[in-house]
This record gives C-alpha cells, structure tokens and sequence, in this order.
C-alpha cells in the first residue's frame, strides 16, 4: 500500500493482483493520469455483446485504437499536461457516446446498462463543459461525493 500515491489511496479501494495493482472502481491512475479509458473501455465491450448492430452506427474510427488495450497494457503520454489533454480527447469521446446513448433513437433499454452509469459518473466528476468546451476539472472544482 505505501507504494501508491497519496491521492489515489484516498480515492479508491486498490486490489492487489497478479501483476500489481488494480483499481476496484474506475480509476487508473492517480487522478492527473488517465481517468476515463477503462470505463470507455468497459462500455464499448458491454455494448459490443448487447447491441453490436447499435455499437456499430456509432463508433469512431480512432476509438478502436484508443480502447482496444486494456491500460495496463497502454503506454500514457508523458508529462502532466499531455496526460491531461489525452483525457480531454477521452472525455470528448464518452460525451458524444453519452449523447448518442440519450438519443431518440437509441434503443431505451441500453441505460440501463450499468457500465454506463459508471461513465457518466466518471464524467460528472472529471469533465465540465465551459463555454461549449469539455474542459478536464481542476482538483478543486471537484464534485463532493454526494453531488455525483
């Protein structure tokens, strides 16, 4: 446990497995790492098997190479700043699917997947929309627990 950093220890519950540390809920890293990829991830593959002809309609061509790797397995930008802007491109990412997932004519039922519950969690509280903008929040603008 002493080899974690501060800040995640107070965020999440990390597990101990084969092959280091993983996290029980959504977050990677530290928070000024790569927070949104794992629950894009997870989103995509549960979507994949209970709607692949829905997926389909409405993937990126980039998302496939940004969430075919789990993170262990991804190399992140180097520096604080381009971790940052690599978490907005995921945040634009999980906003356009958050907004196709409420979309007329989306099929209701995907809602109520939980993995996306889990990603619009995640993105209530590490992206804000300033001026039309995804802006990745500053550690003080953070939502308390309750207001997620």
């Amino acid at each position: 446990m002493n080899s974690l950093p501060t800040s995640s220890r107070s965020v999440v519950n990390p597990l101990r497995l084969p092959g280091g540390w993983h996290w029980s809920v959504c977050y990677n890293f530290a928070r000024d790492g790569l927070i949104g990829k794992q629950p894009m991830r997870s989103v995509l593959n549960s979507l994949a098997g209970a709607a692949p002809e829905w997926l389909k309609g409405q993937l990126q061509a980039d998302w496939v190479d940004r969430y075919q790797y789990r993170i262990e397995d991804y190399r992140l930008p180097v520096g604080k700043q381009a971790r940052e802007d690599y978490a907005v491109v995921i945040g634009k990412d999980g906003a356009s699917f958050l907004s196709a997932i409420s979309a007329a004519e989306a099929p209701a039922w995907l809602a109520e997947i939980p993995a996306l519950e889990t990603v619009r969690r995640v993105w209530v509280q590490n992206f804000s929309w300033e001026q039309g903008e995804l802006r990745w929040r500053a550690a003080t603008n953070v939502p308390a627990a309750g207001g997620r």
